[in-house]
């Protein structure tokens, strides 16, 4: 398997790792990914394997190209908080983030995900429907649809 430069970007944005975080998390020099990211190079094959196989441990799935549909893809596995929603994103020290976490873990976080949402209506507000119902559910648990 391989990956775009576009594909590298998104992953770290997904994660919200640095370029220095990636290369911490896969043992691959900045320079080298900064180098791919912006298409002037190459790496081996076995450099990007390491670029990959950082990713999917933090979190990471590469969609392949689904032609009409889209372009080669990321997006972060089912069961991976979005490190921006968990508040715990990584540090410029290196932490790392989109670590998997359980859905009973979310519901933890709910009084925290609720008061952010409560303090920013109008974030609320330029939510999607299904985003809207993942959140609330986060925030709530299932909500009984009979009342």
């Amino acid at each position: 398997m391989s990956i775009t430069p576009a594909q590298c970007r998104a992953a770290r944005g997904l994660l919200a790792w640095s370029q220095d975080e990636l290369a911490e998390h896969s043992k691959v020099s900045k320079r080298t990914i900064w180098r791919f990211e912006v298409g002037d190079v190459r790496p081996h094959e076995r450099t990007l394997r390491d670029v990959i196989e950082a990713f999917e441990a933090g979190g990471i799935v590469f969609l392949p190209e689904k032609e009409g549909i889209h372009s080669a893809t990321v997006a972060l596995a089912w069961g991976v908080a979005d490190p921006a929603l968990r508040g715990d994103a990584p540090s410029k020290k290196g932490a790392a983030g989109g670590k998997p976490v359980q859905s009973s873990a979310l519901h933890e976080d709910a009084d925290e995900l609720s008061a952010y949402f409560w303090s920013r209506p109008e974030q609320w507000a330029g939510l999607s429907a299904t985003g809207k119902h993942v959140l609330a559910t986060a925030m709530f648990g299932e909500l009984d649809e009979r009342r």
